[in-house]
């Protein structure tokens, strides 16, 4: 990787640094939007439950969109696995270029 200087293992060490903030910005955002999409569909879900039509009930909730706020929720858990993967293996990268650093000084 060329990454032999210690000051471009440092500036990649940064950029690895600021790319794990992004990400966790990104995940707490997603957690948030899957959250409400698991709310709002597990209301109308639970709303269609409680009908005495079975037809009606079914007809509610795929007007109100509840399968679809399902699927975005399942979505949303897939995505905020795969970030939590990413941020745990830029943590992994980090620690290994604070070691070079720390062997360099010695």
């Amino acid at each position: 990787m060329g990454l032999k200087d210690k000051q471009a293992r440092e500036e990649y060490r940064e950029k690895l640094e600021k790319q794990q903030q992004n990400l966790e910005i990104l995940m707490d955002q997603i957690f948030a939007n899957t959250m409400r999409a698991i709310n709002l569909s597990n209301k109308t879900l639970a709303t269609a439950s409680l009908m005495d039509d079975p037809l009606k009930a079914c007809s509610m909730v795929v007007k109100s969109g509840a399968l679809k706020h399902s699927k975005a929720a399942i979505e949303g858990a897939k995505a905020y696995m795969a970030i939590n993967e990413n941020l745990y293996q830029f943590h992994i990268l980090i620690d290994y270029f604070e070691g070079l650093e720390e062997e360099s000084d010695r």
